[in-house]
């Protein structure tokens, strides 16, 4: 992965309320938002527009339906997700890690 590419995912995942959506996401498989949204106790409107933040970064199928699935764009993001380093994490993001 070029330092850009690494930058700009960086960039997009230090975005508040992204940590949690996107440690879900972690693993590159799809996940009904419906259930993102109860796994996570975020209301789902709150979610979709923190799914709408981070956009560059997800694929959305059926995008504001009650069938609409989430996921991460391509397996490189996935894998930058899993690698982050510990000084990407915050501390009242910490119990995510254990």
């Amino acid at each position: 992965m070029t330092d850009v590419l690494r930058r700009t995912y960086d960039a997009l995942m230090d975005r508040p309320g992204a940590t949690d959506v996107l440690a879900a996401l972690a693993d590159g498989e799809l996940v009904r938002v419906a259930e993102l949204s109860g796994a996570l106790g975020v209301p789902l409107g709150q979610l979709r527009d923190r799914l709408m933040a981070l956009q560059p970064l997800l694929l959305r199928v059926d995008p504001g339906t009650a069938d609409e699935l989430v996921g991460v764009r391509h397996p490189s993001i996935a894998e930058h997700i899993q690698a982050r380093t510990r000084e990407h994490i915050t501390e009242d993001e910490l119990w995510l890690y254990f």
